[in-house]
């Protein structure tokens, strides 16, 4: 997918990068909750109690080992946003402002 080298292009750019944030943000919260109602119900889970604590942990692993390239994305997605507002300033300032 391509994006314009225009001030709406930056800004979906800009939407992109911090979407990707806060997805994998959403992700650890969801973790933690899951994890939470999982330890309230402990005593009815049984034998599930178990099996729900690991699928906690792969998520936690997934979430971890994740963190750094979804970091890695934002900050290119940014980087291209800020290269276009560069190029946009640079066409403004050569063409006297119009």
């Amino acid at each position: 997918m391509k994006y314009a080298v225009s001030p709406e292009g930056i800004g979906e750019l800009k939407k992109m990068s911090a979407a990707i944030v806060s997805s994998a943000e959403t992700i650890k919260t969801l973790a933690d909750a899951l994890e939470a109602v999982a330890e309230e119900h402990a005593d009815t889970l049984g034998p599930h109690q178990s099996s729900i604590a690991g699928i906690v942990e792969e998520i936690r692993s997934a979430e971890e080992a994740a963190t750094e390239p979804v970091n890695g994305l934002s900050d290119m997605l940014n980087d291209v946003a800020e290269s276009y507002q560069e190029v946009i300033d640079n066409n403004r300032f050569s063409s006297g402002g119009n």
